[in-house]
């Protein structure tokens, strides 16, 4: 049970992270485009 649940965490902080660096990404690619 407790393997699980660790598992879950480890999935949730790679998804947090995952969303995390999308974000950033379209942020950048926003600002570029928009002082172009």
């Amino acid at each position: 049970m407790q393997k699980k649940i660790v598992d879950l965490i480890e999935d949730f902080l790679e998804y947090c992270s995952y969303k995390n660096l999308s974000n950033k990404t379209i942020k950048s690619y926003n600002q570029t485009k928009y002082s172009i």
